[in-house]
């Protein structure tokens, strides 16, 4: 990750602590990102949306309804085609994380051109559990018109976790937090009423679903960091401080430019 400013280098000593940070896809540098396309209207979809716009649909003449129809499918061929708008967007935060620390080209794009710092995980702690393994495919993913206002969570998974070709180099697995629709808390109030879950439980899934922003996360996960070929002495300094400070039990590496081949080579800082 990039430490390219105070701010950034505060998240980066936030890990350290057990502060990850979800991020909105708001923010991401690909304009396709989450661009799932809506598959046109269903001839039922397009009754349904004529109703509504002539309660006496059904007692129209069959010319007249044809006509109300095609203008209700113009009107929503005009109308926004992708399902990730930026309002829906807003409530979905995503921790990107690659399986590869030595990505050259990772480095390039997202720790200041090796300014930066990297944390390697254990996959296996519980704030991962739900990651999924990106998908790189030449389409984007297709929504049914339906769920356009109310996307499951399966397609939300397919949504989330399919990018273009271009980025297969990242190599990447997500996390996400979407926010709990008010649906869904009143769902847990049900369970809840009824004994079927307990109060806890109820927090827990609220807390860990919360969108964009930070989430706790046992330090002991973090098993090895990467400081950047081209990191800042200052920056490294404050890094290595904290990690002593906090008593850390983790293996820091320096990376360094191989002599010969293409290479980022690992070294160990005592």
């Amino acid at each position: 990750m990039s430490i390219d400013s105070e701010e950034r280098l505060e998240w980066a000593l936030g890990y350290l602590e057990g502060k990850a940070y979800f991020s909105s896809p708001n923010n991401f540098n690909d304009p396709f990102e989450l661009s799932a396309v809506l598959f046109p209207p269903s001839d039922e979809e397009i009754d349904h949306v004529a109703k509504q716009h002539n309660h006496n649909y059904k007692k129209l003449s069959k010319s007249k309804r044809q006509k109300l129809r095609r203008k209700v499918r113009l009107d929503l061929a005009k109308s926004e085609n992708v399902v990730s708008t930026e309002e829906w967007l807003k409530d979905i935060g995503v921790l990107c994380l690659t399986e590869k620390p030595t990505n050259k080209l990772m480095w390039a794009h997202y720790a200041d051109c090796h300014k930066g710092v990297c944390f390697g995980f254990d996959s296996g702690a519980s704030i991962f559990k739900n990651f999924e393994k990106v998908s790189y495919a030449k389409i984007r993913p297709n929504i049914h018109y339906s769920a356009r206002s109310n996307i499951s969570d399966g397609d939300l998974k397919n949504v989330l976790s399919t990018k273009s070709c271009d980025w297969s180099y990242e190599e990447e697995w997500r996390g996400v937090r979407r926010t709990v629709r008010e649906d869904e808390k009143r769902y847990y109030k049900s369970l809840y009423d009824r004994n079927e879950i307990g109060e806890d439980e109820i927090v827990e899934a609220l807390i860990e679903n919360s969108g964009p922003g930070v989430y706790d996360f046992d330090i002991s996960s973090i098993r090895r960091i990467y400081l950047g070929a081209r990191i800042e002495s200052t920056n490294k300094e404050l890094i290595v401080n904290r990690i002593n400070k906090l008593g850390l039990k983790v293996k820091v590496f320096q990376l360094t430019l191989d002599m010969k081949h293409f290479f980022l080579c690992e070294n160990e800082v005592a």
